[in-house]
């Protein structure tokens, strides 16, 4: 029944509860949050959600998760899922968040970029933050052809998302791959899409969860840097 609002400000981090016609009710210090903290994800449920922030100290990211009430009250202490040894002087925004659609999957994930490849750490959790599974794996990189598109997670916990590659040095993509990782798998599985001599812009990926499909949509052209001719 409570509209909650986040604020950071000057390293300090709060959560306005609001009522009714957004009547101030209370303002909730969110002292547990380090200074400099980044990359804040909410995981909402009709009655709790899920903080999940990350903060670098000495040159170690952590990536930390909190269950919170709808009045802004703390259920348990905040609890570590990962932990990453950047260097000081390292990309320190390296982890991401994504849902499935029904809630029940939580996922975390980081990508680092070494010798050519995207090293992922995939860690799958339950609507209750329980570790399903951890992998670890590489995907060759070509950060001048390679486009990766959003990544997803469906209601089996499936990890989920494209690779395209360009047609040499040109923004014409001439090949489409399929990547999905199955939640209990450890190593990702590759399906090359055909394009029957099409070229293709931006890839958007959705999730069909009802009757277990990936809809995989782009624009096409018959000839590099031709006009749109469908979709």
């Amino acid at each position: 029944g409570n509209i909650l609002v986040f604020k950071n400000q000057s390293s300090k981090y709060a959560v306005s509860v609001y009522q009714g016609e957004m009547d101030l009710k209370e303002k909730v210090d969110l002292d547990f949050i380090p200074g400099k903290a980044f990359n804040v994800d909410f995981v909402v449920y009709p009655d709790f959600f899920y903080l999940i922030y990350q903060y670098q100290k000495r040159g170690v990211v952590y990536c930390m998760a909190a269950k919170i009430d709808g009045n802004v009250k703390k259920i348990n202490e905040p609890v570590l899922l990962d932990t990453t040894q950047v260097g000081a002087f390292g990309d320190n925004k390296i982890y991401s968040v994504i849902v499935s659609e029904d809630k029940q999957k939580i996922m975390v994930f980081k990508i680092q970029k070494r010798d050519d490849k995207f090293n992922f750490v995939t860690l799958l959790y339950d609507n209750q933050l329980q570790m399903i599974h951890k992998t670890r794996e590489a995907l060759d990189y070509n950060e001048r052809k390679d486009i990766y598109s959003d990544f997803l997670v469906d209601n089996e916990g499936n990890f989920v998302f494209t690779k395209s590659i360009k047609s040499g040095n040109r923004d014409d993509i001439g090949t489409l791959d399929l990547i999905i990782k199955t939640s209990l798998q450890d190593t990702f599985s590759i399906k090359n899409i055909p394009l029957n001599k099409r070229y293709i812009d931006e890839v958007k990926v959705k999730v069909d969860n009802v009757n277990k499909r990936y809809l995989v949509n782009s624009f096409y052209y018959m000839e590099r840097r031709g006009n749109i001719a469908g979709v």
